[in-house]
Parts: structure tokens; C-alpha cells; sequence
């Protein structure tokens, strides 16, 4: 495997937005999105609401021009949920510039067959939604969205002489290997068997590693680690707790872990509850984490600093965050719009 070269103590973590779920945030937050900042090179994990002008507001653009994006290397999702990819459209469109190499996309491939039903709808006939391609893959939801903005996209390269959208992107779909799809099995058995983490991707900056963690029924969810000649950085993506997550973020400097507060969820759905906000209810007790038990895997696997973002309530002062520390001895970041972290450095922090 080829070694990561490059020698820059500048190894950043900056939170676009950390805010949870399909909802339109409060004025202040945008959605689930982080960019890990390698020397001159960026990578951003999840592209949720509001991320590409989160990106530039916190200076991470190179300003009003032809090559805004152009330290934007790659954009890795943990899976395919609306929340951390919506933002895709903006990439695509607004992100149409000349590049020497295009903009990687890497995600999850297609779960393959639909999710089984649940809830209010269980045992029931329930109609697909575009059953032609109704469970697309990274590769395909790019396609489809260069589908549904072709007639943008083709004035724009036409009449403007913008790049074609296959020069900016290039979407790849995570290769799971053949152990662990036939680990795996029935994906609405056992989304997320134990396994060893595997290599997914590697330049000279960073080498990418991912393993699955259970967020059914999603399949596959992916969680990433980076490594760096500056130190190591873990993204758990959504996830219930995981043991392939806590051998994943082994020893990492710095676990990036979504949080869910139940208890505010539970007041926002009050009892009577419908058969779908019980449905809903019961998926975020399954499929999410919270503060304690972050705390409890972030312990398990030795890492450094424990980064709370995803946060399933938007108000990051309000408890129990902070019931993260409780089980986790490093130190616990509650995120905020536009934190940057040092890595390597843990007593900086800027906001």
C-alpha cells in the first residue's frame, strides 16, 4: 500500500453543519456536513442542507471566480439518506468549473433489494417510489441528478462554454469485498456482521479505510477513516453502537460520532402517537446514538478528542451532550457551525 507523503502539520477539521434529520434546521444550522482540511486539499464527508455555502462562508472556497472548489478533492457519503446528500444538486450545478481532475463521489452502492416494511405499514402493498431504479447507488443517483438538471446543465455548457458535468464529478460506489458481502447475507438480517475494516481509497494526503455499521434499514452505511501523516481522524456516519466502529476508529486522534437525544424526540412526538410517529420514534431508538453511548464507544476504541455533531436536537448547549463525558475519558466537542479543530494539536480550537 502506498505510504501518505504528505508532511503538513496542518491537518484541520471544520464542521459546515451538524444539525439531524429531513427537517429544515433553525436559522443558524445547516445539515450534516464536515470537511477535513489536509494542507491545501479538502475532503468533505456528508453534503447536507446548506453545506456548499457553509463552505465558502468559513473561507474554505478560494472566492468569487472560475475555481471556487478547487481544494475540494473528494466528497465521501456514509449513506444514502436525504440529510447528508441533498446537497449533491449543488455540487453538480453549482459546482461546474474547469478542473484538471474531476471532484471524486464516493458512496454506497445500491442496497439491492427494497427494505422491508414496517410500522403502520407492515405486511402491506406498498408502491415504490420510481420503481424503475427505486434503490439507486452513488454512481446512479449522480446520473439521475445529471438527469433531472440536464436542462440547466446544458445551457450552461452550450451557451456558457461550462465544463461538461463529467470532467467536474466522478462518482464510485464503495466495493464491498466478497468476504464481507457473503458475511452480510440478508441485509435486513444482518446489515452490519462483524468485520475488518477495509481500504477504499488513497492519494498522497490521506489513505481511506471504511467498515458497515447499522443504521437498518439502510444497506450498505458506511463509516470512514482518515489517515494522515498528521494524525487520524474517524467519521462513525449514522449508526446505532457499532463494534466494527470502535475497530475502525482504533487509536484515531479524533472520532467524528452522530448523537441523538431521544428524550427531546419523545417530547416532540408526545404520546398519543400515530402509528407513523411511533414508527419514526422507534427508528431513532434503533438506528441512533446517544451522547452516553458515543461516550461508551469512543472509549472502546482509545481515540483522542469525541466530536459530537448530527446532532438529533439543534441546540448544542442544552443537555445531555455533555452526558458524553461520563463515559468517555478524553476529551468531548459538542460541534458548532464552522469549529475548526487541529488535529494533532488538541488544545485548539477555534470557532
Amino acid at each position: 500500500m502506498r505510504s501518505v507523503t504528505h508532511q503538513s502539520s496542518q491537518l484541520q477539521l471544520v464542521t459546515l453543519g451538524t444539525a439531524a434529520g429531513r427537517i429544515w434546521p433553525d436559522p443558524g444550522r445547516s445539515g450534516t456536513s464536515t470537511v477535513l482540511c489536509v494542507g491545501e486539499h479538502h475532503y468533505v464527508v456528508d453534503v447536507g442542507y446548506g453545506w456548499g455555502q457553509r463552505y465558502h462562508q468559513y473561507g474554505l472556497g478560494t472566492g468569487f471566480g472560475l475555481t471556487p472548489l478547487r481544494n475540494l478533492r473528494a466528497v465521501f457519503l456514509t449513506h444514502l439518506h436525504s440529510d447528508h446528500t441533498i446537497g449533491l444538486a449543488e455540487l453538480l450545478t453549482y459546482g461546474l468549473e474547469p478542473r484538471e481532475e474531476p471532484i471524486l463521489v464516493m458512496g454506497p452502492g445500491s442496497r439491492g433489494t427494497p427494505p422491508p416494511t414496517h410500522g403502520s405499514v407492515a405486511g402491506r402493498n406498498v408502491p415504490l417510489v420510481h420503481p424503475e431504479r427505486p434503490l439507486p447507488g452513488t454512481v446512479d443517483m449522480v446520473r439521475m441528478l445529471q438527469a433531472a438538471f440536464a436542462a440547466d446543465l446544458n445551457d450552461n455548457v452550450r451557451d456558457s462554454g461550462k465544463p461538461h458535468p463529467d470532467s467536474v464529478l466522478r462518482a464510485s460506489d464503495v466495493r464491498l469485498p466478497a468476504s464481507v458481502i457473503a458475511a452480510v447475507g440478508d441485509p435486513d438480517v444482518n446489515p452490519a456482521p462483524i468485520i475488518e475494516p477495509f481500504a477504499v481509497y488513497e492519494d498522497d494526503d490521506v489513505r481511506v479505510s471504511a467498515t458497515l455499521v447499522d443504521h437498518r434499514p439502510v444497506f450498505p452505511a458506511l463509516a470512514f477513516r482518515f489517515d494522515t501523516a498528521a494524525g487520524s481522524v474517524t467519521f462513525s456516519g449514522d449508526t446505532c453502537v457499532s463494534e466494527n466502529l470502535v475497530r475502525l476508529a482504533r487509536d484515531t486522534d479524533v472520532l467524528v460520532h452522530e448523537a441523538n437525544d431521544v428524550d427531546f424526540i419523545e417530547q416532540f412526538l408526545p404520546e398519543p402517537r400515530t402509528p407513523a410517529q411511533q414508527a419514526k420514534l422507534d427508528h431513532l431508538r434503533a438506528a441512533h446514538t446517544s451522547p452516553i453511548e458515543a461516550g461508551q464507544v469512543a472509549q472502546a476504541a482509545g481515540a483522542g478528542t469525541l466530536v459530537l455533531t448530527h446532532l438529533g436536537r439543534c441546540d448544542p448547549a442544552a443537555p445531555p451532550w455533555d452526558m458524553a463525558a461520563t463515559t468517555f475519558a478524553g476529551r468531548v466537542v459538542v460541534a458548532e457551525e464552522g469549529m475548526r479543530l487541529s488535529v494533532g494539536n488538541r488544545e485548539e480550537i477555534h470557532q
